[in-house]
């Protein structure tokens, strides 16, 4: 039988899939909606479709993440997930990502630089769930996301110049 703690661990990895999920269709139906220079009223229309998994998958990982640790403190004879290096690393990231979008929403942030890093923390946050024996330190996670937001960054800004069409 599950123990509640695997259920909530379950649920976290859910929202985190979906958030994942929801952060790379956005990423790709805005890079081929920004191809010709411009962004149409059907094309924000289809990238705005993308916002639901963010919101929902946002709303499942912290609202696990809080009774996760509500959990452990009721049931104290379970591991300690909540003190791991992984779990806060993976609360700072949705405060990362949750940070981007607000810059984004404010047009304070360029859409490659605050998605670039969105993209990165939703991936390691799902990474992070799948990988539940990781043995990093808190510093040294939040070094591989940092690292994997700016090769993210190169990616979508390399593609994003293969696929736009030269204005006539």
């Amino acid at each position: 039988m599950p123990t509640l703690i695997n259920v909530l661990s379950v649920i976290h990895a859910l929202g985190a899939a979906v958030g994942a999920g929801g952060i790379t269709f956005a990423e790709i139906l805005y890079l081929k909606a920004s191809a010709d220079g411009r962004i149409d009223e059907r094309e924000r229309d289809y990238i705005r479709t993308t916002f639901w998994a963010l919101k929902w998958g946002m709303a499942t990982v912290l609202l696990s993440a809080i009774a996760l640790i509500i959990a452990q403190y009721q049931i104290p004879a379970q591991a300690q997930a909540v003190t791991t290096p992984a779990f806060w690393a993976q609360l700072t990231l949705a405060l990362v990502v949750l940070l981007a979008g607000y810059e984004l929403a404010r047009k304070r942030a360029p859409w490659l630089v605050a998605t670039s890093f969105g993209f990165a923390a939703w991936w390691m946050i799902l990474i992070l769930d799948a990988w539940r024996g990781a043995d990093a330190g808190y510093l040294a996670l939040l070094f591989f996301y940092l690292l994997a937001a700016f090769i993210s960054m190169g990616a979508w800004g390399y593609a994003r110049m293969l696929i736009t069409k030269p204005s006539a």
